[in-house]
């Protein structure tokens, strides 16, 4: 199959929608913003599941946000004056309520909301009393009208405009660019200091500075600043909103004429630095301070801040905080995972966790950008002022043992730490920074989420062969929109790959035939089985070839078997048989045959909300669409393998059915 197809389409169509009705692209009297639209409304009897895309018409990038349920902002459907509540969501509102928008590159997500009565042909769809989200008469057809997702064929190519992948070509060349930012150069002290929040000041050593000390206190505390000692812990405050202040002066005693004695403090000086920057600030004053006890000292040396530097207080905007350099993409979780949805996964990338007691809990992306590994931060800073979702957290550079990379780390304070190396195991990412070790699970792909391995491919199913001179079989969805065909696996040879060519398809029934078209073939050889055009009987004996999930299986081709379950596929429809024979992403296209090694269908899907529930088009169809080729061809009419045991004839067959990869 072509595993894109089962990954996302059969996750959308075959877990949400069994039993229940589907209108695509519904009409509405009015909407307020125009940038979003409906793609497609699923009713059941238990749930309301509305699909929507977002393309901005801003020149430049921006955020959306879809409140979460049972908050003030939250969706609802309103009909026949009543409330029907948001339950969830899916692509948008989850976290952190915001997801980033780029121009030209569509954003699909879905909201969850209770069920609709089936008596409902209208509604409207209201974000909350801020949103501008709104949707007013949006018009559902009749149940008689609505189209039944009964063919798991044809709901297959029907649904394809509704899921949630973004299908832009150039989002990865687009994305994949490094955006590169320097430190923020050293700012006016005034600038500086509307983008800190705190204030570390150290305490007296010397008994004769506490007046000193008491006034700089005073004197920050009034700058509108919230002062930390250096006993506080730094660890948990951004050193990007910290400043340390300091103060230092010539300090001395001299006899008065009244015989007293007097604390003389002259050239005194106040220190502003960044500790996370170094940039650093002094101003000075000449007045000098005489005074006898500590209340009048500390009023003098007020004064004298006051006239060293000024007296404005501050009130903190981040616009003003310092930022570190950093080396930005415009990935996002959402965008990666539909990416990789789309173009699918090596062994290694995804999306990692870290795990244990650790304070920064990154979620980080591991992707390959011009054949070179990157962990792209996306969440789970501490400094979260200093890390943006996109930005680059280590460069991967191979190593002489496999799955062992040497590393740039970026470190928490954005510094670069090449004393880092990272290697993985199944689901796990070791991280080791100064030989501290941080371990990371990964996340995505789940073992649920179907997600191809690319392979320098886009995608890749199963095919058989039905002459010896290069027709083969496979299904519709897996070829349809390929730039180029090529089949590997012929006389068991795997190394080596012919180009094919479309030769005709039923888009209905899910079919294509194609044909090798190679100046290096020659011949398939004899076939060894015959296409049945009978229908087969509930109960019989059936067996599967084909190459599911060569990501994690390998190109060996793979067996499976079990019996006719019904002479209908999902919902009823008679162009199907439902088998118990499990069926897997890359196993679409491939033979269904008989206990007697007649080819009786062709595997097309699976119902992933039943246990041994898979699909396959009837051999049938496929005779039928044979004798609409200019020059049908000659089949088989006799099987050389039927009687056989089971194991003969998979030996004999499987040099017959090949993989079929898709550019």
């Amino acid at each position: 199959m072509k595993q894109l197809v089962l990954s996302v389409l059969l996750m959308v169509l075959l877990t949400n929608i069994i039993c229940g009705q589907e209108y695509v692209f519904p009409d509405f009297t009015n909407r307020q913003e125009k940038d979003l639209t409906i793609t497609q409304v699923i009713r059941e009897a238990n749930l309301t599941k509305i699909y929507f895309k977002f393309q901005s018409s801003n020149p430049n990038s921006s955020y959306i946000l879809l409140y979460p349920p049972n908050s003030q902002g939250a969706y609802f459907i309103k009909a026949d004056n009543k409330i029907y509540r948001l339950l969830s969501t899916t692509g948008i509102g989850n976290t952190d309520r915001v997801t980033a928008v780029y121009p030209n590159y569509p954003v699909y997500f879905s909201g969850t909301f209770e069920a609709i009565p089936k008596s409902i042909i209208q509604f409207d769809l209201i974000e909350g009393s801020n949103g501008t989200w709104n949707f007013y008469g949006v018009k559902l057809k009749t149940s008689s009208s609505s189209k039944s997702t009964g063919s798991s064929s044809n709901s297959v190519l029907d649904i394809q405009p509704a899921v949630s992948i973004n299908t832009n070509p150039n989002i990865s060349e687009e994305c994949d660019k490094i955006n590169y930012t320097t430190v923020s150069t050293k700012p006016s002290i005034e600038s500086f200091l509307k983008g800190v929040k705190y204030a570390m000041l150290p305490s007296p050593d010397v008994n004769g500075q506490v007046p000193m000390f008491t006034a700089l206190s005073n004197y920050v505390f009034d700058m509108g600043l919230i002062i930390i000692t250096s006993k506080g812990d730094l660890s948990k405050y951004d050193l990007s909103q910290v400043v340390f202040i300091e103060i230092t002066n010539n300090h001395e005693y001299e006899l008065g004429n009244n015989n007293k004695i007097y604390r003389k403090c002259s050239d005194i000086k106040i220190y502003f630095t960044s500790p996370k920057f170094g940039y650093e600030w002094v101003f000075s004053t000449a007045q000098t301070t005489r005074s006898i006890s500590d209340q009048e000292l500390t009023t003098q040396y007020y004064n004298c801040l006051r006239s060293a530097f000024n007296n404005t207080r501050y009130s903190y905007n981040s616009a003003y905080t310092l930022k570190s350099a950093s080396r930005k993409t415009c990935w996002t979780e959402s965008s990666i995972k539909q990416f990789f949805q789309l173009k699918g996964v090596d062994n290694i990338e995804g999306i990692y966790q870290a795990s244990g007691s650790v304070d920064e809990k990154y979620r980080l992306a591991l992707k390959k950008i011009r054949g070179i590994y990157y962990l792209i931060f996306l969440t789970g800073a501490t400094n979260i002022t200093d890390w943006n979702e996109g930005e680059i957290k280590a460069i991967l550079e191979s190593s002489a043992t496999p799955l062992l990379f040497n590393a740039k780390w970026v470190m928490a304070n954005k510094e670069d730490n090449s004393n880092c190396y990272i290697t993985f195991e199944k689901g796990l990412m070791n991280v080791f920074v100064n030989n501290n070790r941080t371990n990371y699970i990964k996340l995505f792909p789940s073992v649920n989420d179907l997600v191809i391995a690319p392979s320098g491919i886009s995608s890749s199913g199963s095919g058989f062969a039905i002459t010896s001179n290069g027709l083969i079989v496979t299904n519709n969805h897996v070829i349809e929109g390929a730039k180029t065909i090529k089949i590997r696996g012929v006389n068991g040879n795997f190394n080596k790959t012919y180009l094919a060519k479309v030769i005709i398809t039923d888009k209905n029934n899910d079919l294509s035939i194609i044909k090798i078209d190679d100046p290096s073939f020659s011949s398939l050889g004899s076939i060894p089985y015959i296409v049945k055009s009978s229908s087969a009987n509930v109960g019989e004996n059936v067996f599967v070839l084909g190459y599911p999930l060569r990501a994690s299986m390998g190109d060996e081709i793979k067996l499976t078997n079990g019996i006719i379950s019904s002479k209908s596929g999902f919902q009823g429809d008679i162009t199907s048989y439902q088998i118990t024979a499990a069926a897997q992403p890359g196993n679409s296209g491939g033979p269904l045959f008989n206990n007697n090694g007649n080819l009786i269908g062709i595997v097309n899907s699976k119902n992933t909300e039943a246990e041994n529930a898979s699909y396959a088009i009837k051999s049938s169809y496929l005779l039928n669409l044979i004798n609409l080729l200019d020059n049908p061809p000659t089949m088989q009419k006799v099987s050389s393998i039927a009687g056989k045991p089971l194991t003969q004839q998979v030996q004999i067959v499987k040099k017959f059915v090949y993989i079929i990869e898709i550019n």
